[in-house]
């Protein structure tokens, strides 16, 4: 399989990889991803990056928590063990399911949540992070850009150096994410 070749620009400043970044988008170059220790207001919108959809897959995963908690009560209730209490008839009482309900749907956003949140963002156990640099979660920024889908190098390389790169490499990971060079 083809190893994966990037042009990573190192940055000090988070306002040099925002300009930086600036300048790639206006040059049409596709950048990869930045990485940066702490967050940077609207990189991601420099960079391109969508809305997350996140919330929507959130509202699902409650939904279905929701309608587990109710299907799990009246079960229970109506169905499997039937309590005739003070000789009150078996009717459904909704106001008795709202506590089990909202802590169902809590418990079920949060989980799917995190589960979809670790699986998109590859970060469960075992995977190996793209490391261009060992400070890049310290006190480096990176500006990531696929070196194989994005053709004209050399002008890559002059908009890094303009916007104040301290240093730029040449890396390639395999399918596994190993660095190879």
């Amino acid at each position: 399989m083809k190893p994966t070749n990037f042009i990573a620009g190192v940055f000090e400043d988070p306002e040099l990889i925002y300009r930086a970044a600036k300048k790639m988008n206006k040059s049409g170059v596709k950048i990869y991803d930045c990485y940066t220790p702490f967050a940077v207001h609207g990189l991601e919108k420099t960079m391109g990056i969508e809305r997350t959809r996140l919330s929507i897959a959130a509202f699902i995963y409650g939904c279905t928590g929701f309608t587990l908690a109710v299907i799990l009560q009246w079960f229970t209730s109506y169905m499997d063990w039937q309590i005739n209490i003070g000789g009150k008839p078996n009717t459904p009482v909704l106001v008795t399911f709202v506590p089990v309900c909202f802590e169902c749907t809590v418990l079920c956003t949060a989980l799917g949540t995190i589960m979809t949140f670790w699986i998109k963002s590859k970060m469960f156990h075992g995977v190996k992070p793209d490391l261009f640099d060992d400070r890049q979660t310290s006190d480096l920024f990176i500006l990531a850009i696929d070196a194989d889908s994005n053709k004209n190098h050399d002008a890559i390389n002059q908009i890094l150096r303009e916007n104040g790169a301290i240093d730029i490499r040449t890396k390639s990971f395999d399918k596994n994410h190993s660095l190879i060079q």
